[in-house]
């Protein structure tokens, strides 16, 4: 009795199961760890208090930071370092290396399809038959589309291979804000620098007119008889001692402005010129709340590179973990074959073959038990690395916010004592012109108000060098940015297997869980 079944509704079923098992074949289990942030046990605020300081909540906002200031010329360099400076366009193209990384990773799921045609004219041989007849030369020629290798993620290798890849992907981003918060704070400290410089040197041309006046008026005593040679040298000597330090200062200027040139991209000359007119050491008349260091330090682009870092090496123990089991591939070619070209374009000349190989390496000598301990290390290390990172924020936020509170103290104390000098030299210098006090007494009021003024400008820059320390180490700047185009898909997705309280929220509290570094299970 002939058969009533269908062969092309036999074929479709077939088609359909093939179609079934290769959707649901990725979709298998992932081995290895999951990653967690650990708890790194913050403390609950911050141990530095002091005037113009304080450990309060909510945070300020540090967005723009140098603004604060009020200094065009502050914020015009900023602003230009950010365009010209080659650490930050190098930042950049190592995030480009690492997105095309994570594309290479991320191809793997996929298969690999090629197309190519060819021709050859082949004759062989009976040894190459078997001893049977040899047949005579003829043509072959061929076209269509093979499939390579395909390796179907069964266990999650490559997809923890995905996550590996998009977790230094993410790092490389948290790196270009890291030198873009240092770029900010390293131009706003050789800016101030330089005004600090140009005040002190203010100060000696001051003192070196004062002196020049001075030396006059030991002079025409000279020449008088009331005074000797003594008082002429003295004076004399402490004119050329002060005079001697202007070129010093000159040249700590011209370091500090080409310096400056190199952290905009720049070569020397034009900073120099739009800084030769001194101006006053920006004081920016603010209060810092800084809130808690959980929520401060996830500002931070270094501990968040950190901890994208700790999570790229928690996926490759998943990868090394994929080791312990078998490995499914598919494999095949569709073809058209024939021996005159003609033939080339009959559906009858159609060869094809597909398939599925299973390979397990059940015994290597322990290389894949080894391979995983490597990889748990180096999550540790990583985990190391990143609790190291934490520890030296808070250490570097508590320093700077002590700092500021030293030099706002120590500016008052000098503000003060730089008045009442001011005032006593005016008064000495009138009693020296009555002839009331010898010059050794007068020139001793001049070195204090001298050292006094000096010591007030570099207790000026101090407290404002402190603040861009402060503004730097809580990690401000970068919250408005722009990221660059080549960091497009950086962040994690809540489907790529790590957490999902990752760096696209940092100002989520840390998870309390630490890495797990759990058992494979299929």
């Amino acid at each position: 009795m002939p058969s009533t079944k269908d062969p092309a509704r036999g074929a479709r079923r077939r088609r359909a199961l093939v179609v079934a098992f290769l959707a649901l074949l990725p979709a298998g289990c992932m081995v290895g760890p999951d990653f967690k942030r650990p708890d790194v046990g913050l403390p609950p605020e911050f141990v530095a208090e002091s005037p113009g300081v304080e450990a309060t909540s909510p945070p300020v906002d540090l967005d723009r930071w140098w603004d604060r200031f009020e200094d065009p010329l502050l914020s015009q360099f900023i602003a230009d370092a950010e365009q010209g400076n080659l650490g930050i366009q190098s930042a950049i193209a190592v995030i480009e290396s690492y997105r095309a990384g994570f594309g290479i990773a991320e191809s793997q799921l996929y298969p690999s399809l090629s197309a190519g045609a060819g021709y050859s004219y082949i004759q062989t041989n009976s040894a190459q038959l078997g001893g049977s007849p040899v047949a005579g030369a003829f043509n072959a020629w061929q076209y269509g589309l093979s499939l390579a290798s395909w390796e179907i993620d069964l266990f999650g290798k490559i997809r923890r291979g995905i996550e590996a890849a998009r977790g230094r992907f993410a790092a490389s981003v948290e790196d270009w804000r890291a030198t873009l918060v240092s770029l900010r704070a390293e131009v706003a400290q050789a800016y101030l620098t330089v005004r600090v410089l140009q005040q002190r040197r203010a100060n000696l041309a001051s003192s070196v007119a004062l002196l020049e006046r001075q030396l006059e008026i030991v002079k025409a005593r000279a020449r008088s008889g009331t005074v000797g040679g003594i008082d002429l040298a003295e004076a004399a000597g402490r004119l050329a001692l002060v005079r001697a330090e202007i070129p010093q200062i000159d040249a700590q200027i011209a370091e500090q402005t080409n310096g400056l040139s190199v952290l905009l991209g720049e070569y020397p000359g034009e900073v120099a010129r739009l800084m030769a007119e001194p101006k006053p050491i920006p004081q920016p008349a603010i209060d810092l709340a800084l809130g808690v260091p959980a929520d401060l330090l996830l500002r931070r682009a270094d501990v968040l590179a950190a901890e994208r870092r700790m999570a790229a090496q928690v996926a490759m123990v998943g990868v090394a973990t994929a080791g312990l089991y078998p490995e499914v591939t598919l494999f095949g070619a569709v073809q058209i074959f024939s021996d005159d070209f003609s033939g080339l374009g009959s559906i009858s000349n159609l060869t094809y073959g597909l398939g599925p190989r299973i390979s397990w390496n059940f015994f290597n000598g322990g290389l894949t038990e080894s391979q995983i301990k490597q990889a748990e290390a180096a999550a540790k290390q990583a985990e190391i690395a990143y609790r190291q990172i934490v520890l030296q924020a808070v250490s570097q936020v508590e320093t700077a916010a002590g700092n500021v509170g030293s030099a706002r103290r120590s500016l008052d104390e000098l503000d003060d004592a730089t008045t009442d000098a001011k005032r006593a030299t005016s008064l000495a210098s009138r009693q020296y012109e009555a002839g009331t006090i010898d010059l050794s007494r007068f020139i001793r009021f001049q070195e204090t108000l001298l050292d006094l003024e000096d010591a007030q400008a570099q207790a000026e820059g101090f407290y404002a060098q402190n603040l861009v320390e402060l503004y730097r180490s809580l990690g401000g700047g970068w919250e408005g940015d722009r990221l660059p185009d080549a960091s497009e898909g950086a962040l994690p997705s809540p489907t790529s297997g790590e957490a999902a309280d990752g760096p696209s929220t940092p100002a989520t509290p840390p998870s309390s869980a630490p890495v797990a570094l759990a058992e494979p299970t299929p």
